[in-house]
């Protein structure tokens, strides 16, 4: 499954051996050493794969990386940077109080489903259109040949401050982007996250929102016509929201489908 970039070379090999049930749920985020750095402090940048925020950790593979950054509440970026193959991925120095977004972009990987795991997979990440346009084009006994890609983010609040910059756009093909500044927000208020496809809101996508206090807890909603989903954050302490967005391969790609993977954690008081 797209989800485990990490562990993309197994299922390419060994995919056909997986129950759905191993397909599903596995996310890829952004873990930093903690939410709330101290100003002037080096903040260590983790990347994890795995189920229920409980992931294992991605060591820092240069050939996987398009962008790796952070920004701070002034607005001036930074490289997170890291020796190859280290874990954690990176390390970002904070220098101003405020807002930190720490970003993650991918290359694009590849991977190869037999057709019912496949179609499962589609089914377990809300990804309906696209079941829907196999059974159309009569491609349910075709395999699933796939291209991915990562956009991970993570806020911080430097300084125990949160502040403007929470909503930044990092242009990517799929961002999760919250319109409230969750260093604002405690356990119990809610939350709205605006899902963004190349630029666009986008609607009817399945995203879904998990805290690391009550891990086996999973909620899920679909954004609407403005491309907005909310959810009520009834835990403090570490937060992963997630979506999934797939569309026909270009031309230009040897895959039938391209699919982009967004994630967003943050702290709650």
């Amino acid at each position: 499954m797209p989800g485990w970039r990490g562990l993309s070379h197994v299922l390419t090999l060994g995919s056909l051996l997986l129950p759905p049930a191993a397909l599903r749920a596995h996310d890829f985020w952004i873990e930093p050493s903690t939410y709330a750095p101290e100003v002037i402090s080096t903040v260590r940048v983790g990347l994890r794969v795995g189920e229920e925020m409980r992931g294992e950790p991605v060591r820092r593979d240069p050939e996987k990386i398009e962008s790796f950054l952070g920004r701070a509440a002034d607005g001036s970026q930074a490289e997170v940077v890291a020796p190859a193959g280290m874990e954690p991925a990176g390390f970002y120095r904070v220098e101003v109080p405020g807002t930190v977004v720490l970003g993650y972009r991918s290359r694009r990987s590849s991977i190869r489903l037999d057709p019912e795991l496949f179609h499962d997979y589609l089914l377990a990440e809300g990804l309906d259109a696209v079941v829907a346009l196999r059974r159309e084009r009569g491609e349910e006994d075709r395999p699933g040949n796939e291209v991915f890609s990562r956009c991970a983010k993570s806020l911080l609040a430097a300084g125990g401050e949160g502040g403007p910059g929470f909503d930044h756009r990092f242009g990517w093909p799929l961002e999760l982007v919250p319109l409230a500044d969750p260093a604002a927000l405690a356990a119990g208020d809610a939350l709205t996250i605006l899902v963004l496809h190349e630029g666009r809101p986008l609607a009817g996508v399945l995203v879904a929102a998990r805290s690391r206090t009550r891990n086996t807890r999973r909620l899920t909603a679909r954004s609407d016509a403005e491309g907005e989903v909310a959810f009520t954050l009834d835990d403090s302490g570490p937060w992963l929201v997630s979506a999934v967005h797939m569309v026909p391969a270009p031309e230009a790609v040897d895959a039938d489908w391209e699919s982009f993977w967004a994630s967003l954690t943050f702290g709650l008081r």
